[in-house]
């Protein structure tokens, strides 16, 4: 920090110097030494370059350094004579001529040096420190002998040095040139006096130099030693040249350790080199093969570690070598090959010496040490195996028999190697004979073994690194072996050891069971399970690391589906037999699985998927598809796998994943898929294109060709026979495709599960619309034409849930379970239909007019709470056996009596039935729920005649009648439309009815009542409905039902007027309740109520329901009034269930005068040009409105000279000047104005937006009311 300090303050104040003082360039001749402070006078510490010519003494090296505070370029090679400097060479004292100790040090101008021709020494530190000289000129430096330590150190700006010139160069001490971080190049080519590069005991001499990267050392042929560190951390050396260094003897401890760019030093120039240090060449970037001359005798401790690119030793030549040390050749990741060839002297090899080594196959001697077989070292005799190297790429190894000791680290870490045969002669293993020190070597690795010939363990007492490692021993010394010391420590396997059979009563056991037997999960060779197996079981398979067969053909698999990894990296695994059933191989099923050569898919006819790298670089080098049902093969699952010749698919088969077959070299594939397979990519990608030969089916080869990916064979053709097939119902058909002539085709009808989609059941197959086969499984020979199939399913439960549905004799099905919860359903046709059951729901409708036979009956109701629902049943029905789904719910039952109705009037009408009555077949009720619910089974009798539901025959239901005084409540009969299918009303008509019809509208909320008059009107299925009559049988034909309403029709009416008869249908309507009523004039009509004419009003069971009718001379409150027209004046009357807005309308419009008149407000309304809008509270309206017949009060009337406007909220009336009076009121009646119209024009506030009246009286006394809509 104090150097940088000094640097920058040096910096500025020579900055400030240069504005000051002119450049100095001084050239002087001394006469005598010590005088150059003299001879410079005033200007010394002005000089930047300096030339001295003459002899120069040691005051003149303080004064360059101490008063010469610009000098940047000192030139001596002139100088005559230098201080001289004693030293002892060897018992010789001499006297040296030497720049002198320290004489520059930190002399931070100091630029440039040129050294003179007398100069024998550069004294310690003499120019240390010097971090901006650049330059140094030894080219006259002849004489120079001596650069002494710490000389150079730090000259950070040095780039080059050049030291060839220095022929007498004989030492350059320790640290000389440390630190020299920009030096980039070392010459000492002529140094051929030059004995060491550093001095013994001592550290570094170029050292940390980190831009160095060439040094020339040729000719330095009295080099003896390079001494420690002396190019230590020089990162960016590449190159050393040695050439013609024949007196090298040593290089010392790490001399060029961490060079991590060396790669070019020749070792085998080197002839006297006998000893390379510890570390020496460490870090390194040495590549290839390193040969070495034959001085060498001796390597020390990690001389060559980390040199990652170094592929072989040779030490052939090296007859005197004796020592190799531990690490010598250590992490040299790519070594392959030590040669000691004709080491006759080596007798002391570090087995240290090679750790890790992983690409080592080979160390080859042979003298009276050591000996190699095959590359694996033992001592001479073979009783000890020392190495067996670690990149020998043999997969097996026998140890020979001469072998009585496994030496320490014996076996490192070896990726091929996986089976070792310890012979009966090994007696002695000494510790981590299998390890790399901490490490755990080769037989820790899935699918590694040890195999022992000796049934007694070898007494071991610390751990040989074969914890976790599968050890096989002979049969009968499994108990020992696990018993023993260290080798419990072993996973202990049985040679030859039977094999295992397992029947699982439950899923989930497996691993219970073995350990019943005492058989360990890894020690089972060969298994065979039968029974059920979930993922808890294929965990276990998984841990069986020794595993080579296995049987799972009795197993009944979750799912029918074989788990992600399940034998994934079971590299012993040689023979897998799958169950049958199997649907689906997961993710990494089989993936590394390298001794599988084939697996046998022809009885997998149910596997429809093959997952993700399901085989991936399993050893599978053959597969046919043809037989299974494969829709799918995921990405890479055979990926890998060296799969030749022809591969054929199913025709079920959809799409394969990318890379699939990426490795399989095919000469065909066939796909009888009809629908054109997806490619995902470049599915087959080292399959020659060009030759391989593509088959597809009929009319298919235009599509391939123009195909992404398929496009890239050249020779796609068609083949076979088309074998189309379509499904019907809720299922599919699987099979269909191109088949050659001969060949066996299976088609397989699915139903659906029930998962997703309806559950259903297989009917059969039909060709040419006849059934040829019931069997799920259609199996035939292919003949020479093609084939068209259809498979036809069922529902297990055949639901119909809205939607018009015909049942006839083509597509009937026997067995289903059929539900009709909504829609229609017609069955027809001449044969019978057997569903197992029928269950039908109050609404639907259901024509039968064919016969049904079935197990089970029931009548079903979704029902809403707190609600009155009309109907009647087609059977006799007990109270008794009505049974609810839930618990909680409640109902009750009333029927109507008419009788009651006809001596006390309406009032007393509804009686509720007892839980032991019977309601009775046809007749009318009424139910009510407590509670909503879904009441399946709900109304099932087992006593009563269910196929009443059926029936398809005429029906007469039985007619009372009731006398009255008042003919509105005479003859009331309450009943039931006998059929689960629409009714035409028209059609009870025609066949005797003469009254009205009655019927609730569960739309409206309300009753609605029809006549004869009424046409394409239905009865909804299994109805109530009123009647007053005078016959006593009303009758049903099955001619009269409809399966669903035809077009435009509705169970409510659709109203004309016909003949004389002008019928006024009119609705009333409010926010949530409505109603309608209906008025005839026919001048043949009565003034009094007729039974088949007018229909009485009922009230609603619901109170939230408005009702609409007319009154009757008596106050009688009238559905249907039919009558004369008389004064043409009608009553209208309503109950309101609420307050609120209503509105009065009619249904169609008559083309006649028809007025509506509200006597509360005046208002006259023309119904056929507009509906009339008011306001009211709840309650019930008697005398507010009456219907006017050819009554000229029609809006339209007015006299056109009235006129008004709404602008801003004010009505503007003008054109007041024949009206007398005038008054403006809203719907609700509220006058807003009232008085003379004194103005022609009169002007209103009105306070908000609705419907107002005005009503005006001429001064000729006509009263005149119009609606105004703001």
């Amino acid at each position: 920090m104090k150097k940088l300090f000094f640097f920058f303050t040096f910096l500025v104040g020579l900055g400030i110097s240069s504005s000051v003082y002119a450049q100095s360039v001084e050239e002087v001749k001394l006469t005598s030494a010590n005088t150059l402070a003299s001879k410079l006078g005033a200007d010394v510490g002005k000089v930047r370059t300096l030339k001295v010519n003459g002899p120069l003494g040691a005051e003149d090296f303080k004064t360059m350094k101490e008063q010469m505070a610009m000098l940047q370029v000192l030139d001596m090679s002139g100088v005559t004579e230098l201080p001289k400097t004693a030293y002892w060479n060897e018992s010789v004292r001499e006297e040296l001529q030497s720049i002198p100790r320290e004489a520059f040090q930190n002399k931070l101008t100091l630029q440039k040096v040129v050294f003179p021709s007398v100069l024998q020494r550069i004294d310690d530190y003499a120019f240390n420190g010097c971090s901006n000289l650049t330059e140094v000129d030894f080219s006259q430096a002849a004489q120079l002998k001596q650069i002494r330590n710490y000389a150079f150190e730090e000259c950070s700006g040095l780039k080059e040095l050049d030291l060839s010139a220095c022929a007498a160069l004989e030492e350059i001490l320790w640290n000389t040139f440390g630190s020299c971080s920009n030096l980039q190049s070392v010459n000492m080519s002529g140094c051929e006096k030059l004995t060491s590069i550093g001095q013994l005991g001592y550290d570094g001499v170029f050292d940390n130099c980190t831009s160095l990267k060439t040094v020339d050392l040729s000719g330095c042929s009295a080099l003896k030693e390079i001494c420690g560190y002396a190019f230590s951390f020089c990162r960016n050396l590449t190159a050393v040249n040695v050439e013609g260094c024949t007196g090298l003897e040593t290089i010392e401890n790490r001399a060029f350790q961490s060079c991590n760019q060396l790669s070019d030093f020749d070792f085998s120039q080197l002839t006297a080199l006998k000893e390379i240090g510890e570390s020496a060449f460490s870090g390194c970037a040495l590549a290839g093969d390193i040969v070495f001359a034959s001085g060498i005798n001796q390597i020390g401790a990690n001389a060559f570690s980390d040199n990652e690119n170094i592929t072989s030793f040779n030490f052939s030549k090296s007859m005197d070598l004796t020592v190799i040390s531990y690490g010598v050749f250590s992490s040299c990741e790519n070594l392959k090959k030590v040669d000691f060839t004709n080491c006759s002297s080596l007798s002391t090899l570090n087995i240290g010496a090679f750790y890790n080594c992983p690409a080592l196959e080979e160390v080859v001697i042979d003298n009276g040490f050591y000996t190699s077989i095959d590359g694996v070292l033992f001592v001479v005799d073979k009783a000890s195996l020392l190495l067996y190297p670690a990149g020998k790429n043999n997969s097996s190894y026998e140890i020979p028999a001469t072998v009585k000791t496994l030496g320490e680290s014996s076996f490192p870490s070896n990726e091929s190697l996986m089976e070792l045969t310890i012979p009966e002669s090994v007696q002695t293993i000494k510790g981590k004979a299998f390890s790399n020190n901490d490490y755990n070597g080769s037989f820790s690795r899935n699918g590694a073994k040890v195999i022992m010939q000796s049934a007694t363990p070898i007494g071991l007492s610390q751990s040989i690194g074969l914890e976790d490692a599968f050890v096989h021993v002979p049969k009968g010394s499994v108990e020992a072996y696990r018993k023993a010391d260290v080798w419990s420590e072993s996973k202990i396997v049985e040679i030859d050891a039977d094999l295992v059979a397992v029947t699982l009563e439950e899923a989930g056991t497996l691993k219970t069971k073995l350990e019943a037997l005492n058989i360990p999960v890894y020690g089972v060779p060969e298994l065979k399970i039968s029974g059920p197996m979930n993922t808890e079981d294929f965990n276990v398979i998984r841990k069986m690391s020794v595993l080579r067969k296995i049987d799972l053909s009795q197993v009944m698999s979750d799912g029918n589906r074989l788990p992600d990894y399940t034998f994934s990296g079971h590299g012993n695994l040689e023979e897998v037999i799958l169950p049958e059933t199997i649907e689906t191989i997961d993710y990494q099923a089989f993936s590394g699985c390298s001794s599988l050569k084939s697996i046998d898919f022809s009885s997998l006819s149910h596997l429809r998927s093959i997952a993700h790298y399901a085989f991936e670089n399993a050893g599978i080098t053959s597969v046919d598809f043809s037989k299974t049902s494969l829709t799918s093969i995921g990405e890479r699952a055979f990926n890998g796998c060296l799969i030749t010749g022809d591969l054929s698919f199913p025709a079920t088969l959809n799409n394969i994943g990318s890379r699939a077959f990426s490795s399989a070299v095919l000469s065909s594939i066939k796909l009888k898929s009809p629908d054109k397979v997806y490619l995902n990519g470049n599915v087959f990608e080292s399959t020659d294109k060009t030759t391989c030969k593509v088959y597809v089916p009929k009319g298919m080869k235009e599509s391939y060709q123009k195909d992404e990916n398929w496009s890239a064979f050249k020779n796609i053709e068609e083949f076979g026979f088309l074998v189309t097939a379509s499904s019907k119902g809720n299922g599919w058909v699987e099979g269909a495709g191109a088949y050659e002539t001969g060949e066996i085709v299976t088609l397989k009808a699915i139903a659906y599960s029930g998962d997703v989609y309806e559950a259903s059941s297989f009917d059969g197959w039909y060709e040419n619309n006849k059934k040829i086969s019931t069997e799920p499984e259609l199996t035939f020979e292919m003949k020479d034409t093609d084939r068209s199939l259809e498979a036809r399913f069922y529902s297990e439960i055949m639901t119909f849930n809205g939607g018009d549905y015909v049942m006839s004799d083509q597509n009937k099905i026997d067995g289903p379970a059929v539900l009709l919860r909504s829609g229609s359903l017609t069955v027809e046709g001449n044969e019978v239909w057997k569903p197992k059951s029928f269950a039908y729901y109050q609404g639907a409708s259901l024509l039968v007019d064919s016969e049904i036979e079935t197990e089970a009956i029931s009548f079903n109701w979704d029902a809403w709470s707190n609600y009155w629902h009309f109907v009647s049943f087609p059977y006799d029905l007990k109270m008794s056996e009505i049974k609810l789904t839930s618990s909680d719910a409640r109902f009750v039952v009333r029927e109507y009596d008419g009788k009651s109705r006809a001596d006390k009037g309406v009032g007393e009408s509804w009686r509720q039935l007892s839980d032991e009555e019977i309601l009775k077949a046809n007749t009318g009720y009424i139910i009510q729920f407590n509670s909503g619910d879904g009441m399946a089974d709900a109304f099932t009798t087992k006593t009563g005649d269910m196929k009443a539901l059926f029936n398809r025959a005429s029906v007469t239901i039985p007619l009372n009648t009731y006398a009255s005084d008042n003919a509105m409540n005479a003859n009331w009969n309450f009943v039931g439309n006998p059929y689960p299918a629409y009714y035409s009303v028209e059609r009870l008509f025609a066949d005797g009815l003469d009254a009205t019809v009655t019927v609730w509208s569960p739309d409206l909320n309300n009753y609605e009542y029809y006549t004869q008059e009424d046409k394409d009107v239905y009865l909804a299925p299994l109805t109530a409905f009123f009647v007053q009559t005078k016959t006593s049988n009303l009758v049903f034909n099955p001619e009269g039902r409809v399966a669903a309403l035809p077009g435009e029709t509705q169970a409510a009416s659709a109203l004309r007027s016909a003949d004389n008869r002008r019928v006024v249908n009119l609705l009333l309507a409010g926010e949530k309740a409505s109603d309608r009523t209906r008025v005839v004039f026919n001048e043949e009509a009565s003034m009094e109520y007729e039974i088949g004419l007018d229909a009485a009003k009922f009230s609603s069971p619901n109170a939230d329901a408005a009702s609409f009718y007319s009154l009757d001379k008596e106050g009688n409150r009238l559905a249907i009034n039919e009558r004369p027209v008389a004064d043409g004046v009608v009553r209208l009357g309503c109950v309101l269930p609420a307050k609120g807005s209503y509105t009065i309308s009619l249904k169609e419009k008559i083309g006649e005068g028809i007025q509506l008149v509200d006597k509360r407000t005046g208002a006259v309304c023309d119904l056929n040009q507009e509906a009339y809008t008011f306001e009211a509270e709840a309650g019930t309206l008697s005398d507010r409105f009456e219907l006017r017949s050819d009554v000229v009060t029609s809006v339209e009337a007015i006299d056109a000279s009235v006129r008004w406007n709404v602008r801003e909220g004010l009505l503007i009336i003008s054109g007041l000047r024949d009206v007398e009076t005038l008054s403006v009121c809203d719907a609700a009646g509220r006058i807003h104005f009232a008085g003379k119209a004194t103005d022609d024009e009169v002007r209103i506030a009105l306070p908000q937006s609705g419907i107002y009246y005005m009503t005006w009286t001429t001064k000729a006394g006509e009263r005149q009311t119009r609606s105004i809509k703001w």
